[in-house]
């Protein structure tokens, strides 16, 4: 052979193929037949296609070498979702493509991508895969490799056109997919992809399903480590959880034996399950204290049929099986301290009704007066009495609860009354905040001193409450000023026969509005307030004086001419009339 040495020679020296034809056509022009000449040929041809298989088996070699590298790479992740994202990162690059996803199965059986790499967005990521259709399904099933150079227009599987569509939008066409299996079990498929058309090799996917088997193996192996690592919390967590309840017991045992309250409850609590624990009284659901901040977790506080509240655990994470059954624990304990604290209320409450009893009947006793003045009670000085009747499914006991602290506070006659100091609007405004979540009506009187002051006043408000009844107002919290003079008359045996007055007096006039929308009412009512001045009542109701006496007019053919000698009963019957809707309305 001419310069350069023999074919051989050149080969062991890793020529290139450029090298290979310079000796080709070296040897060609030193050839004396054209027999040698076609020798020249066949030992080039052979030369290069020796050539191409030691170039392909070089690169077989780094391939296994690389896999084998990143197998025992992978098989040190003990977290899956690390595993996974290197997975289709070492896929995307030992083939070199575009993008690299990889799909579990869900425990349904459809697939689910876990992970991407290389996509634009995050489209993919999530995205539901059939376990019947697409390659996905086509892998699933078969537990075979599938290959297509361009995914949307391939024949051979299954469309969806949502998965479609995403491929589209994401630019995917040449898709490889090849299945992750652990052992008879189907785990998923990792996929490779390009954004240009092209054909995977056999080479290609040969090697992509080996990164796939390692991957299986290496994902199972985390997935024991992971279940072996919560196993091993499981265990210290009973045992913390075991401690903890130790503590727990011995603290509310602790609590009971020493009379604590449910504050100490509640401190005993938060010491074992950290949190903000609160007792909130029954119907309050603690919307107006709470912040939105943290888990919040409720357990009811029951003696028998008996709701006493209910215990409010804000946590910063929900609490776990173990801690609400503290949390349940430490419920009927309280319940146990707040029947005990009821047992002594029920007797303070027997005094207090004993003492109210006596003032109401507006002669105490000087022993009396000295028990009310120690309870804070003094009939020297200004009082209101505030007379609260709860609904009919509502018993005493929960107004008590609600507002056994305002003043000297009892049940008395079927309804509870309290005796308070301060303007009647502060002690109605207060009474109505504790009162209002349970529905209960109530009347409070002005300020007055002295027992029999006193005992006048419960009377006046228990009638202010048959007023309230008669009118449809249950659930209302008035003052006795706001029900007016009028209370007199419309008290459960008044009120038919004002609305009679009304009928009798102004009822063409109320009919006339009601049927034209119109507001005569109004028109004669400011008139009569104005002491019948035309130029006054006319400003006040923003009318001409002329449309005023039209308006007049009808008044008259409604009510008839006489209608202005009898205008104190006209204006009375007015004022029945506007009082009558104010209450009801």
């Amino acid at each position: 052979m001419p310069g350069g040495g023999s074919w051989l020679d050149l080969l062991a020296n890793d020529a290139s193929a450029d090298d290979l034809e310079a000796h080709r056509q070296a040897a060609q022009e030193t050839a004396g037949s054209a027999a040698e000449r076609d020798a020249v040929d066949v030992d080039a041809r052979r030369a290069l296609h020796l050539r191409a298989l030691l170039t392909e088996r070089r690169q077989r070699t780094a391939e296994l070498g690389a896999l084998l590298d990143l197998a025992r790479r992978l098989s040190g992740f003990r977290d899956v979702d690390a595993l996974l994202q290197e997975i289709v990162t070492q896929a995307r690059r030992l083939l070199s493509v575009d993008v690299a996803y990889l799909a579990l199965v869900e425990p349904g059986g459809d697939l689910r991508i876990r992970v991407t790499d290389g996509t634009i967005g995050d489209g993919l990521r999530g995205t539901v895969l059939s376990a019947s259709v697409g390659i996905a399904g086509r892998v699933a099933m078969t537990g075979e490799p599938f290959r297509t150079p361009d995914y949307v227009a391939e024949p051979d599987i299954e469309h969806k056109p949502q998965i479609d569509s995403i491929a589209t939008r994401e630019g995917l066409r040449a898709i490889a997919g090849v299945p992750l299996r652990a052992g008879d079990t189907m785990r998923g498929v990792l996929f490779a992809s390009e954004r240009e058309r092209r054909d995977f090799t056999d080479a290609e996917v040969s090697l992509l399903s080996s990164l796939g088997a390692h991957a299986a193996i290496a994902i199972e192996n985390a997935r024991l480590f992971e279940e072996l690592l919560d196993a091993n919390a499981q265990l210290r967590q009973q045992h913390d959880t075991t401690q903890r309840a130790v503590a727990l017991h011995e603290s509310l045992t602790r609590v009971v034996l020493e009379g604590g309250s449910a504050d100490d409850i509640l401190r005993a609590l938060a010491d074992v399950v950290p949190g903000n624990m609160r007792l909130l009284s029954p119907g309050d659901d603690g919307a107006a204290t709470h912040n939105g901040e943290g888990h919040r977790t409720t357990v009811p506080v029951t003696a028998g049929d008996d709701v006493l509240g209910s215990l409010v655990a804000v946590t910063d994470q929900p609490p776990s099986p173990a801690e609400v059954r503290l949390l349940e624990r430490s419920a009927l304990t309280l319940a146990l301290v707040l029947l005990s604290d009821r047992t002594v209320a029920e007797a303070q409450s027997r005094t207090r009704s004993e003492l109210l009893a006596a003032l109401l009947a507006g002669a105490p006793s000087p022993d009396d007066v000295a028990r009310l003045r120690a309870s804070g009670v003094d009939v020297r000085k200004p009082l209101c009495i505030a007379v609260i009747e709860p609904a009919p499914d509502v018993r005493g006991r929960a107004v008590l609860d609600h507002v056994g602290d305002v003043g000297l506070t009892a049940e008395h006659d079927g309804v509870v009354v309290c005796v308070a100091a301060g303007e009647t609007a502060t002690v109605a405004a207060d009474v109505e905040k504790r009162v209002g979540s349970i529905d209960a009506t109530a009347v409070v009187t002005a300020p007055t001193t002295g027992a029999p002051g006193l005992a006048a006043a419960y009377v006046e408000a228990r009638q202010g409450l048959g007023l309230l009844r008669a009118l449809g107002r249950a659930g209302s919290v008035v003052t006795i000023d706001e029900l007016g003079p009028f209370r007199f008359l419309f008290g459960p045996a008044g009120v038919d026969d004002a609305n009679r007055f009304v009928e009798r007096t102004i009822g063409p006039l109320l009919a006339y509005d009601a049927g034209r929308h119109s507001d005569l009412i109004l028109t004669l009512e400011l008139y009569l307030d104005h002491a019948q001045q035309h130029a006054a009542s006319a400003a006040a109701l923003g009318i001409h004086a002329n449309t005023l006496y039209q308006r007049l007019g009808r008044i008259s053919e409604l009510l008839g001419d006489d209608w202005r000698a009898r205008a104190l009963e006209v204006h009375l019957a007015i004022r029945l009339h506007r009082l009558s809707s104010q209450l009801v309305g």
